[in-house]
């Protein structure tokens, strides 16, 4: 059998590698770059690492956005805030969100062709979502005055850039996209936070990382199922 979390799929060969490596160097009888006399190769060093900074990252972004929506919505309750960490967090926005910041650019594998794969439905969810935009002045929920009133700037430069996403899904659908585009797009996003979590500290990590979730952590609870409440994620939370 597999384990799957989020995405990510661990089968009995590679938790029984993790496992050896683990049980190795707490033993004093082995290390990462010793790893070659446990028969893994490149590519399994690269998985082992990458799973490690999925699990980092997948609760670090977790606990960070929950913070988020707490200090920005402290009177929501529980249900109305786990619903807007649940959209800020699915798998559609996350890889939205890394192409759109071209944070693929830190991806292991470059001849991936996830990313590619993915723009083409980002594009056409850019499209629809600019259509709404235009007929609300500039903005879903009430033009680019309410907009930079939400995220605090009075620079007029600043305009929101995420045309393609609401309510935990791209603009115009109903339902996730097919696992198969956004899977490992999404467990890409969560291992890069991992690294920096591991390098700079949770802080630190969130100081870089969470201007690129401020579009998605402004809306109400109460505007997010006015206006998304009939898709797949908010649909049975009224």
């Amino acid at each position: 059998d597999s384990v799957t979390a989020e995405g990510i799929t661990i089968d009995d060969t590679m938790n029984a590698s993790w496992l050896s490596l683990r049980d190795s160097i707490a033993s004093g009888s082995g290390s990462l770059s010793g790893a070659s006399s446990m028969a893994l190769d490149g590519l399994d060093l690269v998985g082992i690492l990458r799973d490690t900074l999925f699990f980092v990252g997948n609760y670090a972004l977790n606990l960070c956005i929950s913070i988020e929506l707490y200090k920005r919505f402290p009177d929501a309750s529980p249900k109305d805030l786990t619903l807007l960490n649940f959209c800020a967090f699915t798998d559609d926005i996350l890889s939205y969100i890394l192409v759109k910041s071209r944070l693929y650019d830190c991806l292991y594998d470059q001849d991936s062709t996830s990313a590619a794969q993915f723009w083409i439905e980002a594009n056409l969810a850019d499209k629809r979502g600019m259509e709404i935009w235009e007929n609300n002045s500039g903005w879903i929920l009430g033009g680019l005055d309410d907009y930079r009133r939400r995220v605090k700037s009075e620079a007029n430069d600043v305009m929101p850039r995420y045309p393609g996403i609401g309510g935990g899904l791209l603009s115009g659908k109903l339902s996730k996209l097919d696992r198969e585009l956004t899977a490992d797009l999404a467990v890409s996003m969560k291992a890069i936070i991992g690294a920096l979590v591991l390098g700079i500290g949770l802080d630190g990590m969130w100081s870089a990382i969470g201007p690129l979730f401020d579009e998605v952590l402004i809306v109400t609870p109460e505007e997010n199922l006015r206006l998304y409440g009939e898709n797949s994620v908010c649909s049975g939370w009224k």
